[in-house]
């Protein structure tokens, strides 16, 4: 057996770790104390604070020396001397720790020297030195981040480490913070940030999975500066039911990349550099109600002159949404579930095609949920007099501009939220009282 790799050089480097992270500690201490004028209880305080790390330190190191010496793979451990890092997950594996003299979000009106975090599991360098990095920023804006090539076990583990201080730090009184494997079992949202990404290539789940976060529920990519991910990425993530990946660098999404995510409620895509999306992006989303993408995704499809919508899922219009479409002549916005459409949204398309006259007895099936409809300024002159019932919730409607001539008197009767009602500058000529019996909670009339 090479010296170099002997049973004695690995508890060495062991020891030398937690005799290190003393020294450390008290170096912290040493500095502290300099800074702030302590009375006498206080550096008691501070003492005491300090045996406690110590007696835990102590512990810690003592049971991975036993776990090196009663292994009975041992071998293992040579095959890793090329390399620190794997290595260290097999020599702390029976627990690790590490010391934060800087409390996240710090309140200065708490006496605070600092933390000493636990984990049974080695904690990677990557991830303590992204930690402390993050703590040490007073200011998080304008931060110049680490470029990371992949999405990987290192960039997610001090990610969740941060999750665990935010939550632990001002609450838990112990001076040791034990980041138990109950707390990522247990963890449901998870935001990834603070660190460059170039790509996300292998799918996302094997990397929870080796981590123990099997009820993730909401997991947010923000500010990363991702330029591509595959479509395997969110592979096999079907308990997810929010996805937030916004404030990045791609320009495109592959065809079913979402596909396992079939209990996905939200997905935001907004501020990313988005120019193409394929027809099947979407496929697989079927609980999906709520998308988020940015406003002016079409500015650049200026010679665009049909778009097709339709079975989207599409709940709200916002009045940005087709800048840009100065060509545009057809929209298809059918079988969606638009709820709510801004003033406005059509206005500068000077081009549609828009000859709008009837509104049928079905034309508003399945939007149970709208309440607010606008169509202003068209050539409507016939309305079925049960188009309503489809919408019972509908506290808006303004039928203002058209050529109407007749409503009958039971149109308006199954709208019984309605608030607003909108019908001036029609051809009526006249209107009976029996058309407004249903609308018991009508507070404005407009029949000019």
């Amino acid at each position: 057996m090479h010296p170099a790799i002997s049973i004695g050089y690995l508890k060495n480097i062991i020891i030398n770790y937690y005799d290190q992270l003393i020294n450390n500690i008290d170096i912290d201490i040493e500095k502290y104390t300099q800074d702030n004028h302590f009375d006498d209880i206080q550096k008691q305080e501070i003492e005491g604070k300090r045996k406690k790390w110590i007696k835990k330190i102590e512990s810690t190191r003592n049971d991975n020396i036993l776990n090196l010496h009663t292994n009975q793979n041992i071998g293992k451990f040579f095959s890793l001397n090329n390399n620190p890092e794997l290595l260290n997950y097999e020599l702390f594996k029976n627990g690790f720790l590490f010391f934060t003299k800087e409390k996240i979000y710090g309140n200065p009106e708490v006496f605070f020297v600092g933390k000493l975090i636990y984990r049974t599991g080695y904690i990677s360098e990557f991830s303590r030195k992204k930690f402390k990095e993050i703590l040490s920023c007073v200011d998080i804006e304008g931060t110049e981040f680490e470029t990371i090539e992949f999405l990987n076990r290192e960039v997610v583990d001090y990610c969740v480490i941060k999750s665990f201080y935010i939550q632990s730090a001002n609450k838990e009184c112990s001076d040791v913070l034990n980041l138990t494997q109950e707390f990522y079992e247990n963890l449901s949202h998870l935001n990834v940030q603070y660190v460059c990404i170039k790509t996300i290539e292998i799918p996302i789940k094997t990397v929870l999975e080796e981590l123990g976060l099997k009820n993730l529920r909401i997991l947010e990519f923000d500010h990363l500066g991702i330029e591509k991910f595959s479509k395997r990425a969110f592979e096999g993530l079907v308990n997810l039911e929010e996805l937030v990946i916004n404030h990045n660098l791609f320009t495109d999404i592959e065809g079913n990349s979402f596909r396992d995510l079939k209990n996905l409620k939200k997905l935001d895509l907004t501020t990313n550099k988005l120019d193409n999306l394929e027809s099947d992006v979407f496929n697989g989303l079927d609980n999906l109600e709520n998308f988020a993408i940015k406003k002016d995704v079409f500015k650049n499809l200026k010679n665009l002159k049909c778009l097709n919508l339709c079975r989207n899922d599409l709940s709200y219009l916002c009045s940005n949404i087709f800048l840009g479409l100065k060509e545009l002549r057809e929209i298809d916005l059918s079988y969606n579930l638009i709820e709510f459409i801004e003033p406005e949204t059509f206005n500068h398309l000077k081009n549609l095609v828009n000859d709008l006259s009837k509104i049928n007895r079905d034309t508003f099936k399945g939007l149970n949920s709208l309440e607010k409809l606008f169509i202003q300024s068209n050539y409507l002159n016939f309305i079925d007099k049960h188009a309503f019932d489809h919408v019972p919730n509908l506290n808006m409607l303004d039928l203002w501009g058209n050529k109407l001539e007749i409503i009958d008197d039971s149109t308006f009767n199954r709208l019984t939220s309605l608030e607003y009602l909108n019908i001036s500058w029609n051809k009526l000529e006249k209107l009976n009282d029996r058309c407004l019996l249903g609308l018991e909670n009508l507070k404005e009339l407009n029949l000019k």
